[in-house]
């Protein structure tokens, strides 16, 4: 989970794509980066200074919105100055390409969660990001659609399986009429997460399970770990499903949870979610899980989970996966 870091990032909205009820506005930041780069460069500006200027004319990062995301925006992007010297040239390119995987694999998603004549609407913001390879959504609100944040600079497959997974939180959100923002129960993203990683495996097959989740970003001992431990993780993380504070949030996701693993929501909803397909839900009927009811839900799949019970009523024949 991260978030944008300024504001009026949406001052004006590109090309539209619509097919049946999906449209799909793209938002190009790039060229925002690149002037801010080359002002940078051109006036020898030392990292204090380069931050102050990051501030003022760009200031987009995929952080948590607190002072310690602030920072460690600050710290990336002086890790990484770097290396856009030898990327510089292919920003625009990167850009033009991710628009078009973007462009085919909404409507995918679309049809994945049977969205049917919903209407689908997604603003998506391109940018250059830190080398964190870390997207996001932004919820929508007020009438304004839900909003992807995707860094340009990530390598061309891990973009179009981290687009399936941000538009299957977006598509999810309208077809659901999902409320809840960034502080919500424990196991409505649980949910929402695994359904996510699950759908991008669907939409964009043929990796191993590690591409689809944080494995990707933590390596193979990750996604070790998660099963290995998966009884403590899913016991540990049991009673605190129904909770929806920022302390909570912040330990099952961005902390050590309850084994040590980072991320460890992500563990649940990979196993949860993945079980609950095999015995029989859809991807269109668990995206239609009332929001209230999710944290039960989740709690009770995960009680059949760790007692090995069957977790799911089988969805009708002949619904597709």
């Amino acid at each position: 989970m991260a978030i944008l870091l300024c504001a009026s990032l949406l001052p004006w909205r590109g090309a539209r794509a619509d097919t049946a009820s999906v449209t799909l506005h793209v938002v190009n930041v790039v060229p925002k980066f690149m002037k801010f780069y080359h002002a940078a460069n051109s006036r020898h500006l030392d990292p204090v200074q380069r931050w102050a200027l990051w501030e003022k004319d760009y200031g987009i990062a995929a952080v948590p919105p607190t002072p310690q995301g602030k920072a460690l925006a600050h710290k990336r992007l002086d890790k990484v100055w770097g290396k856009y010297r030898a990327a510089i040239g292919q920003f625009n390119g990167d850009a033009a390409r991710d628009e078009a995987a973007a462009r085919k694999i909404l409507p995918e998603v679309a049809r994945l969660l049977k969205a049917g004549k919903h209407p689908i609407t997604v603003d998506l913001v391109l940018f250059v990001g830190e080398y964190s390879h870390n997207a996001f959504t932004v919820p929508g609100s007020d009438g304004k659609p839900a909003t992807v944040y995707l860094p340009v600079e990530m390598p061309p497959r891990w973009t179009r399986i981290t687009l399936a997974h941000e538009f299957t939180h977006a598509v999810h959100a309208e077809v659901d009429s999902l409320k809840n923002m960034y502080v919500e129960p424990l196991g409505e993203t649980v949910l929402k997460e695994g359904l996510a990683m699950h759908a991008s495996r669907h939409i964009v097959p043929g990796g191993p399970a590690i591409a689809y989740t944080p494995a990707m970003a933590y390596g193979v001992s990750w996604q070790k770990t998660c099963l290995d431990d998966r009884q403590a993780i899913l016991s540990g993380m049991r009673p605190y499903l129904d909770k929806s504070t920022m302390k909570v949030t912040q330990r099952f996701t961005f902390g050590k949870g309850i084994t040590g693993l980072h991320d460890e929501v992500y563990c649940a909803g990979w196993i949860i979610v993945g079980r609950l397909l095999d015995e029989g839900y859809t991807y269109a009927s668990l995206a239609r899980i009332p929001e209230s009811a999710m944290p039960d839900f989740v709690t009770h799949a995960i009680s059949q989970e760790l007692s090995g019970q069957s977790a799911a009523k089988p969805a009708q024949q002949g619904s597709p996966r």
